[in-house]
């Protein structure tokens, strides 16, 4: 059974493995463009994130406070 999944992995990762030699030089400045993403994410994400105070009990207490 773990061939399968492991054949499947192999065929994506093959495929984007020229794609990654190809766009090397390109990567380096999109992989800094993706972390500032990520971390605009993860920003952006916090807003909501008091919405979500019934399962952060932290931020129920500042928010009574």
């Amino acid at each position: 059974t773990l061939w399968t999944p492991t054949s499947v992995v192999s065929t994506p990762v093959s495929s984007q493995q020229p794609q990654i030699s190809a766009a090397a030089p390109t990567a380096p400045p999109r992989t800094k463009t993706k972390a500032t993403t990520t971390t605009t994410t993860a920003t952006a994400a916090r807003p909501p994130l008091p919405s979500h105070s019934h399962s952060h009990p932290t931020i129920q207490r500042s928010t009574r406070k």
